[in-house]
């Protein structure tokens, strides 16, 4: 299963995967399973459990104190002249951590960031 990787996992990932609004059926997957095994050993799921109930906490002050995404990555599109691919989404990320971080503030801020990020790439 899967949820001995969860810490492995980057973070974006290991959120998108226990946030999903099916991880709590995988949970009680792994409990079920856990119970019938000799011997029976809870601790993964005991973890995993507080794990999903932290990062469930979070995400919801997240969600409701985080700033608005300055850009799209449509708006990145248009603005670099570029197709969609995954440097778009990196450099989403990227702008978003700078946001986050207090390093930029307004949407033309992140369109220079993106620029600069771009241009270092290429």
């Amino acid at each position: 299963m899967k949820l001995k990787e969860i810490d492995a996992m980057r973070p974006v990932k290991r959120e998108t995967y226990v946030l999903d609004p099916k991880f709590p059926w995988l949970l009680e997957l792994h409990r079920a399973d856990a119970a019938g095994a000799l011997p029976v050993d809870l601790s993964l799921y005991t973890a995993t459990l507080k794990l999903y109930e932290r990062m469930k906490t979070e995400y919801e002050v997240q969600r409701t104190q985080s700033p608005p995404v300055l850009v799209d990555g449509n708006d990145l599109m248009r603005e670099l002249q570029i197709g969609p691919g995954p440097i778009v989404g990196e450099l989403l990320e990227l702008i978003r951590d700078a946001q986050l971080q207090g390093t930029i503030y307004t949407q033309s801020e992140a369109l220079e960031l993106a620029h600069r990020l771009y241009s270092e790439r290429t």
